[in-house]
């Protein structure tokens, strides 16, 4: 008997009117066939023509929620398109390209589930700058940390972002702060406004420390007059004298003006927070 009259025979006696007839085929799909007028036949695949985009979605459903039980997040944790061929739904993926996010998107709509947010998110997507902008502002609203540049900055963390399976849109990126500077280019941030920041450079450290000194427009006796811890919390730079440091005014004004400045001119050694 042909591979055809096989097919025929195994599914013949359904009928593709029925509401059940998708489930039906499945159902064999998945026993490996079904007897037939009193005789096993089996069921390696649907009948022609069987899939297209409709029943694909009908039976991923059905599978995911009848089957598995699973919810929003079981559906993000753990379908994937080897689990759909491993349990006899390999024509789903060819319906969508084998793109697990194509196969979430469609069938389950009303979940509006985000690519970052599944378990089987391609390396490919986190190279296009726009997606990894775009997971980030999706972070940041759902955490309600985007409410000002200033809330932001003191609370987005390399662990936040590990948390909602981001961590490799930083990868690609070159880190936290190139992450945030493509997500938020209206905020102008600066590696030190961001509380979680990691090394602080000595390049950083020359770029914060004769930015706030501009700023201030003072001269170099108005430094050793006035400079002080306070001075660099109250201009936004907290973080350089902190990290980059060791906390001591002194050791920034050297890295940012070697030469310059002796501990013997400063009005405050001795006490750097007055």
């Amino acid at each position: 008997m042909s591979r055809r009259s096989i097919r025929y025979t195994v599914y013949g006696d359904l009928d593709p009117l029925d509401p059940e007839y998708n489930l039906q085929v499945y159902f064999r799909i998945k026993d490996g066939g079904a007897y037939v007028r009193g005789r096993w036949v089996e069921a390696k695949s649907a009948p022609n023509g069987f899939w297209d985009k409709p029943t694909a979605k009908e039976l991923v459903r059905y599978f995911a929620y009848e089957e598995k039980k699973w919810d929003r997040k079981g559906i993000c944790e753990h379908l994937n398109t080897r689990v759909l061929r491993d349990n006899s739904l390999a024509g789903v993926c060819k319906q969508f390209n084998s793109s697990t996010f194509e196969i979430v998107s469609y069938s389950f709509p009303e979940l509006a589930i985000e690519p970052w947010e599944l378990a089987s998110c391609p390396n490919a997507f986190w190279n296009e700058p726009e997606n990894c902008a775009k997971a980030m502002r999706w972070l940041a609203h759902k955490e309600g940390i985007d409410v000002s540049r200033e809330v932001f900055a003191t609370t987005i963390s390399a662990r936040l972002l590990r948390k909602y399976g981001m961590g490799k849109a930083m990868v690609h990126m070159g880190g936290l702060y190139e992450l945030c500077i493509v997500a938020y280019p209206e905020w102008q941030l600066k590696p030190w406004d961001l509380n979680k920041i990691g090394k602080i450079t000595e390049e950083m450290v020359v770029d914060a420390v004769q930015g706030m000194i501009a700023k201030l427009g003072w001269s170099h006796e108005d430094v050793c007059e006035h400079i002080c811890a306070k001075t660099f919390y109250d201009n936004g730079i907290g973080n350089i004298l902190c990290k980059g440091c060791s906390h001591s005014p002194i050791i920034a004004l050297q890295i940012a003006f070697p030469g310059e400045y002796e501990r013997v001119m400063l009005r405050n050694r001795e006490n750097p927070f007055k």
